[in-house]
């Protein structure tokens, strides 16, 4: 699409973007004399989605397209999305896709990531395991070409956004996006992580106790482990 088509494109939906994106200039806050602006030009190729256009007042518009910075206009655009809690570009989770702007889940993916969700946390499956049956399955990663492995798996598993959750570094934004698994999965995740931490806790304890009673395990410390175990499940449940 060269740029004339673009701009035409951009006419069309001038009036949806003017309706989401606020009404205050990302630069200054200022909301008078406020304009949409491209943060990388559709003629240096640029394109219209919502994460590529902020609202600017017509003093710090005039200074993008003179001596100011786009770079610097384009990182404050950003940091004001994450604050807001809407998604501030980049590439979503697995499982999501952008469209028009907007974060919307991509059915085939989605069912891939239901059912990593299923094979750990109800069938118990290990996360190396997963990744081999996907491989097996010859199921794409995010990155097609590449092989799915431990941490690939992982980084889905920790991640709270396919609860509709969203949180960066400035803080939980709430249920901003569409939900990929049901709110009573959770529960079930929840337990699990207890479950598998109290394992991994009793099993370095255990290794403590064998060390400091001279392959002994002898009462007092055994029952330290158990203190210690239960004292970070609470801490645990105290900052979910």
């Amino acid at each position: 699409m060269n740029t004339k088509d673009l701009r035409m494109e951009f006419e069309s939906l001038r009036v949806e973007f003017d309706n989401k994106i606020p009404k205050e200039c990302c630069n200054c806050g200022s909301t008078e004399d406020t304009v949409l602006h491209h943060i990388v030009p559709l003629s240096n190729g640029g394109t219209n989605v919502i994460t590529n256009i902020v609202r600017l007042c017509s003093v710090c518009h005039a200074k993008a397209h003179g001596n100011s910075s786009l770079v610097k206009l384009s990182l404050q655009s950003i940091a004001k999305k994450r604050e807001r809690g809407e998604w501030a570009g980049g590439t979503p989770p697995y499982g999501y896709r952008i469209e028009r702007g907007n974060v919307v889940i991509n059915e085939d993916e989605a069912e891939i990531v239901r059912l990593i969700y299923k094979w750990r946390f109800t069938d118990g499956m290990t996360m190396d395991q997963i990744a081999g049956i996907l491989n097996f399955m010859a199921i794409p990663t995010q990155r097609n070409g590449k092989k799915w492995v431990h941490n690939t798996v992982r980084k889905i598993l920790r991640n709270e956004m396919y609860f509709g959750d969203y949180k960066t570094k400035y803080g939980h934004h709430g249920k901003c996006f569409p939900q990929i698994l049901p709110e009573s999965f959770r529960d079930i995740v929840t337990k699990f992580n207890e479950k598998h931490l109290c394992k991994t806790m009793l099993r370095v304890f255990s290794n403590k106790v064998i060390t400091y009673s001279h392959n002994k395990k002898e009462p007092e410390y055994v029952e330290i482990a158990n203190k210690r175990i239960e004292q970070a499940l609470t801490e645990r449940k105290a900052g979910a």
